[in-house]
């Protein structure tokens, strides 16, 4: 996610919202297809790998005993199965990086580019970590 950092000092909200909320930058035509581009995988990439980290996240029992299975089933709750668990609030933030990219996606229609330009934008789309 090393791109969406340069984009920071652009969002127009003091700070990010932290459970996934709009995000509001401002990008010129020659931004907004790289900007777009940049939000739609790195969402992608994030909500794919929540999905195949959700069960790793489930905190096996380290025994038989009451306690540790007690103390099992709390930590999955709070990594995975709370409603506020720490998966739910990165899948919100992916999500929110989708809605985010569908935004852009409009904001380059209206500066004039076509369904094919914005295509085109994430063909070109390489992750710089």
């Amino acid at each position: 996610m090393s791109e969406l950092a340069g984009y920071y000092g652009r969002w127009e909200d003091a700070v990010p919202p932290s459970g996934g909320g709009e995000l509001k930058i401002k990008v010129s035509r020659e931004q907004v297809l790289q900007a777009h581009a940049i939000f739609r995988r790195e969402g992608e990439q994030l909500r794919r790998e929540l999905g195949a980290l959700q069960d790793k996240l489930r905190v096996p029992p380290c025994g038989g005993d009451p306690v540790s299975e007690d103390t099992a089933v709390a930590m999955s709750w709070r990594f995975v199965d709370a409603p506020d668990s720490y998966h739910r609030r990165y899948l919100a933030l992916a999500e929110s990086f989708l809605a985010t990219a569908e935004q852009l996606s409009v904001t380059a229609k209206e500066y004039g580019f076509t369904d094919d330009d914005i295509a085109g934008a994430l063909k070109g789309y390489k992750r710089v970590d």
